[in-house]
């Protein structure tokens, strides 16, 4: 076995429950092509899954912006043994080659020569082994906080709540009776978002928030080129709103035609009160991944797939899919 990696730049520092989840569905599907020397398009991977399991939940959503990332599960066991590169055989649709972040460090073109050949007859048992042991190594992974002196933690909380405090009705919260419950929890080391949703999710089971809207969105968003619809950046906006989708969607478009637009993804409706809290408790742990403000480094999909992985186990019962895939579910 080889436990070199060659070629760090196709491994996704972050490996998520969703791309453990499809990736073994994938798998065997390039099994089947790969004697066949023939590619097949990452729309086409989405389309032979969800023939193939159209009764489970989780495929049901996989679109083939995130079959990257699931490749990226592939890319590393193929790596780790010294197989050939079996995820060469996706390609992009309008290029009929693979990404860039593959073409940059390997000819795609004799990797699928090698792909050909190789006898991929057991080597699924083998990958079966590799995704056990990985997802027991990502639940041993924990992200150890930093403690910060008091004066720093202070610091750091209210100039984060001068930049939200006006951003729901939420901002009546008495802040003065929790100064020191929320500077203690920055100084613990967790984000100021995660101090602030802690706080107002504790005063929502209280009942002590007043003049909250009925319902609210949280939504994940990009900007895009409106003449391909391919996104602008790898940055996705992580945001709160008590209007409907749609209007914000056309707000942060500037509400003109223009050569950009803003296009919500994925998208979930909160009962009274929860939207802000759980849009910063979202900001919160994903704090290492914000580049500004409320946008945040996507890696091919990983931040909708850890969003949507928190918001169906912690927040099943308050909140309701109402855009997946860009795709709008109900009328608002």
């Amino acid at each position: 076995m080889n436990n070199k990696i060659i070629y760090p730049d196709i491994n996704y520092k972050q490996v998520t429950e969703l791309d453990l989840l499809m990736a073994p569905l994938i798998f065997p599907i390039l099994v089947e092509i790969a004697p066949t020397g023939k590619t097949l398009t990452y729309i086409e991977v989405v389309e032979l899954v969800k023939a193939r399991y159209p009764d489970m939940p989780e495929v049901s959503t996989l679109h083939h912006r995130l079959v990257g990332r699931r490749l990226g599960v592939i890319w590393r066991f193929t790596e780790q043994y010294g197989y050939p590169h079996i995820g060469s055989i996706v390609v992009n649709k309008s290029t009929g080659e693979c990404g860039r972040g593959v073409t940059e460090i390997l000819d795609p073109v004799k990797e699928r020569i090698k792909v050909r050949d190789f006898d991929w007859s057991n080597i699924e048992l083998y990958f079966n082994s590799y995704l056990s042991k990985t997802k027991e190594a990502q639940k041993t992974k924990s992200k150890k906080l930093v403690k910060r002196k008091y004066d720093e933690a202070k610091t750091i909380f209210f100039d984060y709540w001068a930049l939200v405090k006006g951003e729901s009705a939420l901002k009546e919260i008495e802040l003065s009776k929790s100064r020191k419950e929320l500077i203690s929890i920055v100084e613990s080391g967790h984000a100021p978002a995660t101090a602030l949703s802690n706080i107002l999710l504790n005063l929502l089971k209280k009942q002590e928030c007043k003049n909250l809207p009925d319902s609210g969105y949280v939504y994940i968003g990009e900007y895009q080129n409106v003449t391909n619809d391919e996104p602008l950046f790898d940055l996705v906006k992580i945001g709160f709103t008590e209007r409907s989708v749609k209007d914000r969607e056309s707000a942060l478009s500037g509400g003109v035609i223009g050569p950009l637009k803003f296009v919500v993804n994925t998208a979930w409706k909160f009962e009274k009160g929860f939207a802000f809290p759980v849009e910063q408790e979202l900001h919160g742990f994903l704090d290492d991944y914000r580049q500004m403000g409320e946008f945040f480094i996507n890696n091919d999909g990983l931040i909708e797939d850890l969003a949507t992985q928190f918001i169906s186990k912690k927040y099943h019962y308050e909140s309701e899919p109402v855009v997946i895939n860009g795709e709008l579910l109900i009328d608002e």
